[in-house]
């Protein structure tokens, strides 16, 4: 409810009703997020051999948007803290030998960047994802329903206090809907085993 001190003339109480009319859910969180497995599974194992067994994510990220979303190429190829296009956050503690996490061969046209605690929060380890271009291709657009999936490779968890749950966020940067930019935030729980 708003109370105002004085009366509304008719086009700036209609420009406050449009302002103030609901936004469908999959209008303001266009994405979904799912992290699994070669299984299909949410879970990361604790291997004793993890140099001989090292273990892949599949992150697929899907627009659940009924309209087209764009990533737009940056002018820099190294993804960090302020040029990425997707922030993968996991839980300091989570990953063992978190440096050589890497994406596969069949994602040339992603770069990821070496973990880097969250400036305002460290117990928090975050991998940038930067869409790189393909060609001449000034954006990567996402149609409505379409899936992007990237693999990370070369995880294992870290053993920590065994088996436990944890959480995983996805942010977005220099994500477009039509003309407008926008940052978005998903979390997803995931399990270590």
């Amino acid at each position: 409810m708003r109370i105002y001190d004085q009366a509304l003339d008719e086009t700036t109480l209609w420009q406050v009703m449009h302002t103030d009319k609901y936004v469908p859910y999959h209008t303001a969180t266009p994405l979904d997020l799912k992290l699994y497995d070669d299984n299909e599974d949410a879970v990361i194992y604790i291997t004793d051999a993890p140099l001989r067994a090292p273990q892949s994510l599949h992150l697929e990220i899907t627009n659940t948007s009924p309209l087209p979303l764009s990533l737009r190429a940056t002018a820099d190829d190294a993804p960090s803290a302020v040029n990425h296009h997707f922030a993968l956050h996991f839980r300091k503690g989570t990953l063992n030998n978190t440096g050589q996490v890497r994406l596969s061969a069949a994602d040339k046209h992603w770069a990821i960047s070496q973990p880097q605690a969250l400036a305002r929060d460290k117990s928090v380890l975050v991998y940038y994802l930067l869409w790189t271009g393909s060609g001449s291709a000034d954006a990567l657009r996402l149609e409505a329903n379409e899936r992007l999936k990237l693999t990370l490779t070369h995880l294992t968890a870290a053993p920590g206090s065994g088996t436990r749950n944890t959480s995983v966020e996805l942010r977005t940067a220099n994500l477009w809907q039509g003309k407008t930019a926008g940052r978005r935030c998903l979390r997803k729980p995931c399990g270590v085993a």
